[in-house]
């Protein structure tokens, strides 16, 4: 086969398999088994390169007699324009647009998810909202680094519109609705690097308000890299034969329901019922719910069941049925981790009796409950050290003497964001019957002593 064809298959079949979900690591992988040669030599060098966390195209670039410059920098584009599987496509049918940009919406949206992803941004917010000053509306832009929006910045009105279509259009949505709500999800590799990115339009007065939360898609990890403070406690809970643990808390890079099932699995039957299933939990049955399909959380779950897992995983409770299945499933000999959307664990437990449990059914099936909240971490080059007021202590009670009358502030400086730079995670857990082992709040005052977050981050825990 002459080295033009052989290339040509070798694209279309990479984006045929892009284009089905499938992730490149695991494509390139694949495509690497064929005929002896310097292509397949050339793809386990691109492999290798994005094993190791570097891009495609870098590791493209590393065979030059195999791939031309204009095909890296076509892949190159295309990466940053989370195009990749269309690139793939159009590479295996010989027609690279060579020396021509991307689509403008394509180059502008790449641009924006790149350095959302690079400055470490959970999220990106583009709206259009009224200036004082011009007295018209004016679209902007904001990134939401460590749990904190960032600085408003400027728009076009062109950026303003090709943003929102590009997105619509990656995440299968309506191009032309503009007056409904609508909510999508795509798959982005950047960098080497798989991200989940779910937008979400809502239709306001002046325009279209877009909201896309990033998450760096990661192999699920263990319970150790979550650095819980009680994780003795969780990790018995996980290794215990039955029982229901409570989980609430926003998504984090490591997915905490993952890690606890990764903990729990030892041999068990896995199960879990999500919406959308984050990653492939290995040696897990994963259920995807369907709502438009008419597969919803307790009929997804009512077969699960059915399989009889040992141990099962629930992404979300948010209905009375789903609540007392769950409850069910663990007096019935099951392990099974839900989580329920509350601040800490008690609101958590008081969320599952106002959703219909009875009390004393999920005080006996109750093996334990954690908590989590992601707060903004303090920029190490500009924090300053300083002896809070009376009354900045007032709403966190008797837990300030954690503080020994010191604390820090943000400040800001060039390379942070208003004084914060990431975001680190506060812990709340307790067993069947207690008081949280160590209350969030007292976790949060704790690494405000420490110096690696602010009193101001966590005014919402405070009493008041």
């Amino acid at each position: 086969m002459k080295s033009n064809d052989a290339q040509a298959k070798f694209w279309t079949e990479l984006g045929r398999l892009l284009g089905g979900g499938v992730p490149l690591l695991e494509a390139l992988e694949s495509l690497s088994r064929g005929p002896a040669g310097p292509l397949r030599q050339a793809v386990r060098r691109a492999a290798a390169s994005v094993r190791g966390q570097r891009s495609f195209s870098d590791g493209l670039r590393a065979s030059p007699k195999v791939f031309g410059p204009a095909v890296v920098d076509a892949v190159r584009r295309a990466e940053a324009a989370g195009d990749l599987d269309r690139a793939a496509a159009r590479l295996g049918e010989n027609r690279p647009i060579k020396g021509l940009p991307p689509p403008r919406a394509m180059r502008r949206f790449g641009e924006l998810v790149a350095r959302a992803a690079r400055e470490g941004a959970s999220a990106i917010h583009v709206a259009s909202v009224f200036d004082e000053k011009s007295q018209v509306s004016v679209p902007q832009l904001r990134l939401r680094v460590g749990g904190a929006l960032g600085r408003p910045e400027r728009l076009s009105d062109a950026d303003y519109r090709e943003v929102l279509s590009r997105t619509k259009q990656l995440s299968g949505l309506d191009l032309a609705e503009q007056k409904l709500p609508q909510e999508g999800r795509m798959m982005l590799e950047l960098g080497g690097k798989r991200l989940d990115v779910q937008a979400s339009f809502a239709p306001c007065v002046l325009g279209e308000r877009l909201a896309l939360r990033i998450f760096a898609h990661a192999e699920p990890r263990g319970l150790g890299d979550l650095k819980l403070p009680d994780e003795d406690a969780v990790r018995r809970w996980c290794r215990g034969p039955r029982g229901l643990v409570v989980l609430s808390g926003p998504a984090l890079p490591e997915n905490v329901l993952y890690a606890l099932l990764a903990e729990a699995r030892d041999g068990r039957q896995v199960a879990t019922v999500e919406d959308p299933v984050e990653s492939v939990l290995a040696g897990a049955d994963q259920i995807q719910v369907e709502p438009r399909l008419g597969l919803t959380f307790p009929r997804a779950l009512r077969a699960a069941l059915r399989q009889e897992p040992d141990v099962l995983g629930l992404g979300d409770v948010s209905d009375g049925e789903t609540a007392r299945l769950a409850v069910e499933a663990a007096l019935a000999g099951k392990l099974v981790f839900a989580r329920v959307a509350a601040p800490d664990t008690s609101a958590a437990l008081d969320r599952l009796a106002a959703l219909g449990v009875d009390a004393r059914l999920l005080s006996q099936a109750l093996a334990g409950a954690l908590a989590w909240k992601s707060v903004g971490r303090l920029c190490r080059r500009c924090r300053r050290q300083y002896e809070p007021t009376a009354a900045e202590l007032v709403p966190f009670g008797d837990d300030a003497d954690i503080l020994r009358g010191l604390a820090y502030r943000a400040v800001g400086c060039r390379r942070c964001h208003g004084g914060y730079d990431g975001a680190i995670t506060l812990w709340e857990a307790r067993g069947p019957g207690e008081t949280p082992l160590q209350p969030i709040l007292r976790d949060g005052l704790s690494r405000v002593a420490q110096g690696l977050t602010s009193l101001e981050q966590l005014q919402p825990l405070g009493s008041g």
